[in-house]
């Protein structure tokens, strides 16, 4: 589980013109909690392909707060059999621990 970058290739296209080549298909809205105690909705359309760089299948998730968002957010899953909501919790709470980690290893 973790964030990539647009530049990266799935299926031997990049991410970035995902989001426009799944316009078709329906957003899934995904509700989190936020460490402001705030719910946040985001627009989630998955896809499932093999990356480059990677051996075996994986689950790509692109995420969007809203309809025209112009710079989605895309995560990868390992585990092609957890749900989108599911994998975006987990990066949800892994991402304070990413945070602290850089700071304690600031001089």
């Amino acid at each position: 589980m973790c964030a990539i970058k647009s530049n990266r290739q799935l299926d031997d296209k990049k991410l970035s013109p995902w989001p426009q080549a799944l316009r078709h298909q329906r957003y899934q809205r995904i509700q989190l909690t936020a460490t402001d105690q705030r719910q946040r909705t985001y627009l989630v359309r998955t896809r499932q392909g093999k990356l480059t760089t990677l051996p075996f299948a994986v689950c790509v998730l692109l995420s969007q707060r809203h309809p025209r968002d112009k710079h989605p957010k895309y995560f990868l899953g390992t585990n092609r059999a957890l749900s989108a909501p599911h994998i975006l919790s987990l990066d949800h709470k892994r991402w304070p621990i990413a945070v602290d980690n850089f700071y304690v290893k600031q001089p």
